[in-house]
């Protein structure tokens, strides 16, 4: 009955008055009336799964923002309540049978069955703040001094509607430090989703967990609620607990015998000796697995630590669909659909003759990977420097993000991973915004920032504007390495280091860089190189050698161009190493421009900057050749 739970020894929730009380309801339809109920503090009820030991429970208290409703009306609790005892206050109802529901804001039965047990979040470890208890008391005769047990229900020609909480205490590995989610995935759909009886079911119960860093016990203590429907367990069931920490996931695999989860009870189960959950890639047929499992939904697949073992010959692929096919929304940054969360560690290894020819729907990011979600990809290397046919080429079709890594990743980390497959744009009747690269849009949230190291590009990039012309954020952002990076978090500071671009790029787009075509906002380039000459045939071009524009929060520190940067149009601005600072708080130091500025018909150039707003700025300590 309460959103607030005390940890207790031996108690678990039961919702009982202590004892019966003769109730009559004299108030006329509109008249206030005070409402009384107690909760129970001690029944146990709580029934173990699996290697239960000393246990602890929850039990229930009111606090003082709780209210229930009776036939709609809202009763807000009073003054003097204790932790089992309080009054509550409202208009007395009409009619003649009530229905009794907590908390309050469920007006009546339809609400109350439409409560959603889909998205559940835990912040910090043992916590359970996140639970809210939901009881509902259906035709019943009385409603004065109401009981929320099935007892009284019963007794007053109703029923009682309650869900219930699974308590995790799991023992995990001593290298675990901080967790992300935890899963309860089962072999068939027996979770209820709402509290309806009638409620769609799925086969997991995913919850969610911020500011998590596990104790010196390395002890995991979560909690799940589930429906008031209840869950019924067949004998043999198998359950798979999973574990995410940003490292890898961890699993157990359970068995259970015939049972049901029944609602206004707790259930606790405790667990040590997970395994990390891997697998190998050794085919071209277990690739297309993995990418399949991924984009099937399953959070199991969606968090694998995923190991490519041998270097593959992909040419028998006619067809990709990215690892993670889901949606990038890049105005609120939200993504929606199938994301990868895991590892992807290629242990070195090469994927040959790997042709990626797509043509993306608006907002569905595309490359190997479509959305990288806080994943890590590593030690991976696309095609190779001669006799390999391999090739990644995009028709957009609307707002598009693509990389032949990545189309988004979005607090993700993307290190050692090496390009030697042509990329390109030839074909583009879209005007809808595009950033492409090694990654399309590199991306920081409150999760946490995107992490580009040793990422190089030796394959040369043709990519052609089309019908878009624009040279901002909404234009064409084309780059060696990435090719829009941004933070909607003012703490987060996404990092491309020790980066260099080898291929040379030949364009006809907006915005066109060796690196980076554009840091938006709070991206950081250290200790990055071009050493691919860039040519843009573009009229009102932005083009740089390191990154087109450093906005808000930008930073470039011991960054070099040694390619040429051309510019075949009029009104262009170009730069050695930017074309455009743009905020005040973007900082440039170190490195140096080598490559020559041909800069015919420009409008603003420079061997290092080509336009200045505000800035600060330590000057490079090699300046090299100026325009030509």
């Amino acid at each position: 009955m309460k959103k607030t739970f005390y940890i207790l020894a031996l108690a678990a929730i039961a919702l009982s008055c202590a004892k019966e009380m003769e109730t009559s309801n004299p108030a006329v339809s509109g008249e206030k009336v005070t409402v009384k109920v107690a909760l129970a503090e001690d029944d146990a009820t709580k029934v173990s799964l699996s290697e239960a030991a000393d246990k602890k429970s929850i039990s229930l208290a009111w606090e003082a923002s709780d209210a229930i409703s009776i036939n709609g009306e809202t009763f807000s609790i009073k003054a003097g309540f204790t932790a089992h005892e309080a009054e509550f206050e409202g208009n007395a109802p009409s009619g003649s049978s009530y229905t009794i529901i907590y908390p309050g804001k469920y007006a009546d039965m339809t609400a109350f069955n439409a409560r959603s047990y889909a998205s559940q979040t835990q912040d910090g470890n043992s916590s359970t703040a996140h639970l809210e208890y939901n009881a509902a008391l259906e035709g019943v005769s009385e409603y004065l001094e109401p009981k929320f047990d099935p007892s009284w229900a019963a007794d007053k020609g109703g029923t009682l509607k309650q869900n219930g909480v699974v308590q995790l205490r799991l023992q995990l590995p001593s290298t675990v430090t901080s967790v992300t989610s935890v899963i309860l995935k089962a072999s068939s759909n027996i979770f209820p989703t709402t509290n309806d009886e009638g409620s769609t079911k799925t086969d997991r119960m995913t919850l969610a967990l911020t500011g998590v860093t596990l104790p010196s016990n390395h002890i995991l203590e979560a909690y799940m609620m589930f429906s008031a429907v209840g869950v019924t367990i067949a004998d043999g069931e198998q359950l798979t607990v999973a574990v995410v920490t940003p490292d890898a996931t961890y699993v157990r695999d359970l068995t259970l015998s015939a049972q049901t989860w029944a609602g206004g009870s707790q259930y606790t189960l405790q667990l040590k000796s997970f395994n990390v959950h891997n697998f190998d890639i050794n085919t071209v047929a277990d690739l297309e697995m993995f990418r399949d499992g991924v984009n099937s939904g399953d959070i199991l697949w969606q968090t694998v630590h995923a190991n490519l073992t041998t270097d593959l010959d992909c040419s028998s692929i006619t067809s990709w669909t990215p690892i993670g096919n889901g949606t990038f929304n890049n105005s609120d940054y939200s993504v929606a659909g199938n994301t990868f969360r895991g590892m992807f560690d290629g242990g070195d290894h090469v994927l040959k003759n790997f042709k990626m020819n797509g043509t993306p729907a608006a907002n569905t990011p595309y490359g190997f990977f479509g959305i990288l979600d806080g994943a890590t990809v590593k030690n991976l290397t696309f095609g190779a420097s001669s006799g390999d046919a391999g090739f990644f080429k995009i028709t957009p079709s609307g707002i598009m993000e693509a990389g032949i890594v990545a189309g988004v990743a979005r607090a993700a980390t993307i290190q050692n991973v090496t390009n030697y497959s042509p990329m390109s744009i030839l074909e583009n009747t879209s005007t809808g915004a595009a950033y492409f690269g090694m990654v399309g849009y590199v991306m920081g949230t409150a999760a946490g920032r995107s992490l580009l190291d040793n990422v190089d590009n030796h394959s040369e990039i043709n990519a052609h504007g089309g019908s878009n012309t624009a040279n901002g954020a909404t234009g064409f952002n084309v780059a060696g390495i990435a090719g829009f990076g941004n933070s909607n978090a003012s703490t987060v500071i996404n990092l491309i280091k020790d980066c260099d671009n080898y291929g040379s790029i030949t364009a006809n787009t907006g915005r066109v860089a060796g690196i980076l075509a554009a840091c938006n906002t709070r991206t950081e380039m250290d200790n990055c190189n071009n050493r691919g000459n860039i040519i843009n045939d573009f009229s009102n071009s932005r083009i740089a050698g390191i990154c087109v524009i450093l906005g808000s929060g930008g930073k470039m520190t011991g960054c070099s161009n040694y390619g040429d940067v051309i510019a075949k149009q009029s009104n262009s601005q170009l730069g050695g190493l930017a074309c455009l600072l743009n905020n005040a708080n973007v900082e440039v130091s170190g490195g140096g421009n080598h490559g020559l500025i041909v800069c015919d018909q420009a409008t603003y150039r420079g061997t290092l900057i080509g336009n200045i707003n505000t800035f600060q700025i330590g000057f490079a300590d090699r300046l090299g050749n100026s325009c030509v």
